[in-house]
């Protein structure tokens, strides 16, 4: 791709809020798979340590941690909330509307799930059926994820770049 094509290129890119997600990425071709500089100067403005990162989070989790199946991993991971908790209280109450669709209707019902779905975990993990869920360290290790979220600003109109 050439700079004409690129200039074509970045404004969709921006509006789509996917044009500092694809400059991260080239700028990991470039370093990883051999895409030569002059194939696209442009990319190498991007950060070689973020587009590291980048590479490290998809391996690690694939698709912004929508496909991770480990329990209660997605609970401070959210891409789209501002930080750890309102990550928290979005994913949660998310699972109470699937898990209890009435809630949906009746919203009075809400306040009550979280202490409903906590009393099942315990259950099912005393069971055997569930994992143990250290909240404290999903909280920490999800920092790092929401800092990187930040920087991609995935699916977000960028403006000014």
């Amino acid at each position: 791709m050439d700079d004409t094509l690129w200039a074509k290129l970045q404004p969709q890119l921006s509006a789509f809020g996917l044009l500092t997600f694809t400059g991260l990425m080239t700028r990991a071709c470039v370093d990883y798979l051999r895409l030569p500089e002059e194939n696209a100067p442009w990319a190498m403005r991007y950060d070689s340590e973020t587009a590291q990162k980048v590479i490290d989070q998809i391996l690690k989790e694939g698709n912004f941690g929508r496909k991770v199946e480990k329990y209660g991993e997605r609970l401070f991971n959210d891409p789209y909330s501002s930080n750890r908790v309102t990550s928290f209280i979005k994913v949660l109450g998310s699972a109470c509307r699937e898990h209890w669709p009435p809630c949906e209707k009746h919203a009075v019902l809400m306040p009550a799930v979280p202490f409903v779905l906590l009393g099942r975990y315990l259950i099912q993990r005393q069971r055997g059926e569930r994992p143990r869920l250290n909240l404290k360290k999903k909280y920490q290790q999800a920092g790092h994820d929401q800092k990187l979220y930040k920087e991609l600003k995935p699916f977000v109109a960028e403006r000014g770049n």
